[in-house]
């Protein structure tokens, strides 16, 4: 293979590879905490001091002084050591909510966060960066110095392209740890061809890459890696049975057993308690006879919707398609007879069955689920109170800390809203 067009491919799978990793690295720490603006600050912290790090340890000035082996030994392990290094940082993230001795769905410390991002990002940046500028500087020495800075373009390009890639097709397919599993194999396969040799660097990197290929085999064909996925899982839910846990597209979806109560979690946060006791006031304050339920339905809202004489005819709505489809499975609320209920999943505000037939409900209750914790607007409730019959009621169960600007939201579209135990109702 033509010199140039190695390293422009090692360059672009760097770029690839560092969108990707830092994509689904912080995907699992959002199951750990609350990703807001100071989580992202840490995360780019991390890359600062990985930055300095370099500087300081590495630089450009030990790197033009190196041998050539040496630089082309850091060239080519990069990648060997990152495809080792993700999936461990990955693993060893779920084990926050361990450590620190917090119960399952309970938030994490803006200090744990802190330092998780850093134990996390910080060395495998360090990586990122001493691999690309290990690319310039053998661009350099092959006396191809002024193709040097066309590396930044394919860095970029390949940064760019992965990250589209993973948001139209990967993560709507794949499992994160699929995902770093698969592209560690393909930077592994890109190393032995590129660095195929005679040279001592070439066959010290070679020895690498066949027995990081022979683990990364192994730990796929002996099924270590299902049971690794499995203890690190349940990690976080010490002293609950597991009744699933996948990770889909929009939501990592676990339900946990304990004391004889079923939790739903959803990206590591707690959505629904079955039989949630707080249920009964909601469904006492609902009035019918046609009620939508908007999340909850399944996991024990229709039941609860049920007892309540008015109620005749029931909408359940599960907002994320995937939570929907297991809890039907795994729960069958029991519905009384004379009552109709239909299971829906999907946004229905943006469902014209509901929305362009003006179909209206009595009742409206929704139970705000974390994991879409954002989509809570006002113009979002604007949309709700459209499908409110008139004199209907709105019923709204915020989620913990959010209860504020849940209430603002509800209050810039009705105007007003009546809160009482832990319940916002506006008309």
């Amino acid at each position: 293979m033509n010199f140039f067009y190695g390293v422009v491919i090692m360059i672009f799978m760097n770029g690839a590879t560092a969108a990707l990793s830092q994509i689904i690295l912080m995907r699992e720490i959002s199951y750990q905490v609350n990703m807001d603006i100071r989580v992202y600050s840490y995360i780019a912290a991390a890359w600062l001091l990985a930055v300095l790090i370099y500087r300081l340890f590495v630089s450009e000035k030990y790197m033009r002084k190196a041998k050539d082996s040496s630089v082309a030994l850091i060239f080519g392990m990069s990648p060997v050591a990152n495809a080792f290094l993700i999936p461990v940082f990955l693993y060893l993230s779920r084990y926050l909510r361990p450590i620190l001795r917090l119960a399952p769905g309970t938030d994490t410390p803006l200090w744990g966060a802190a330092i998780l991002c850093l134990v996390v990002f910080t060395p495998v940046a360090f990586m990122f960066i001493s691999g690309f500028m290990a690319g310039i500087e053998t661009m350099k020495r092959k006396k191809a110095g002024s193709k040097a800075t066309s590396l930044y373009f394919f860095e970029l390009t390949g940064i760019i392209l992965a990250a589209c890639a993973y948001y139209v097709f990967f993560r709507q397919h794949y499992a994160g740890i699929d995902i770093i599993y698969t592209l560690g194999l393909v930077n592994l396969t890109v190393v032995y061809i590129f660095f195929r040799g005679k040279s001592l660097e070439a066959r010290y990197t070679m020895l690498a890459v066949i027995a990081a290929a022979i683990v990364y085999i192994a730990f796929n064909i002996a099924g270590v890696k299902d049971n690794v996925e499995k203890l690190s899982n349940g990690a976080a839910y010490s002293g609950y049975e597991i009744i699933a846990d996948r990770e889909y597209a929009t939501v990592r979806f676990t339900m946990a057993k304990k004391d004889g109560v079923y939790y739903v979690f959803e990206d590591g946060k707690l959505s629904y308690r079955v039989d949630d006791p707080e249920y009964a006031k909601a469904a006492s304050a609902a009035k019918g006879p046609k009620v939508l339920v908007i999340n909850g339905g399944l996991s024990g809202m229709i039941t609860a919707l049920a007892m309540n004489k008015s109620v005749r005819d029931i909408v359940s709505v599960e907002t994320d398609p995937y939570t929907g489809f297991l809890l039907q499975n795994i729960l069958k609320p029991e519905i009384p007879s004379g009552v109709k209920v239909e299971n829906i999943t999907g946004d229905i505000t943006g469902n014209p069955a509901y929305t362009a037939t003006g179909v209206s409900f009595d009742s409206i209750i929704l139970t705000c689920r974390p994991a879409g914790i954002r989509g809570y607007t006002a113009e979002y409730f604007t949309k709700i109170k459209k499908m409110l019959a008139p004199g209907g009621v709105l019923i709204v169960r915020p989620y913990g800390s959010m209860d504020v600007k849940i209430s603002g939201a509800v209050k810039g579209a009705f105007g007003s809203a009546d809160e009482a135990e832990g319940i916002i109702a506006a008309r």
